[in-house]
């Protein structure tokens, strides 16, 4: 999400375009947490989580696949392959809202006991903010 916006111009996109294509993944990013509100007790926390896990490492295996063998000298695919990516972007942004986004906050607040919540949901908060940092350091350090 941090760098959507420079991925889609690195497919093609013009500069309105990649915007609108983070736009986009905004709106499908509000409406699957909407429907992870409504699956978790359905469904159960434990199939969420599974079944986006396989949803993600599929879409991502699919745009490494695409970028790495479609992406040509001059940065850009073809208009087709560019929609293909940001279809496959929603697919795993979707997989993440209604599983990892908001069931890494509430998972943790049930599972430690009332004494140790508020220390270890802290430790938990700061690891998650860290990691988050890291990783968006990295790819910010990928792009240079």
């Amino acid at each position: 999400m941090f760098y959507a916006s420079v991925l889609f111009q690195t497919v093609g996109f013009k500069n309105n375009a990649s915007l609108l294509s983070s736009v986009i993944t905004g709106i499908v990013n509000v409406s699957s947490t909407l429907v992870s509100i409504y699956a978790v007790d359905n469904v159960g926390r434990r199939v969420l989580l599974l079944q986006a896990c396989v949803q993600k490492f599929i879409s991502q295996i699919a745009i490494g696949v695409i970028l790495r063998f479609h992406l040509n000298d001059t940065n850009s695919l073809t208009k087709a392959e560019a929609i293909v990516v940001v279809l496959l972007v929603c697919l795993f942004v979707m997989a993440f809202a209604w599983s990892w986004g908001p069931l890494g906050w509430l998972t943790p607040s049930e599972t430690f006991l009332i004494e140790t919540r508020t220390t270890c949901f802290a430790f938990v908060v700061s690891s998650n903010i860290l990691l988050t940092f890291l990783i968006a350091q990295a790819v910010k350090l990928s792009y240079q």
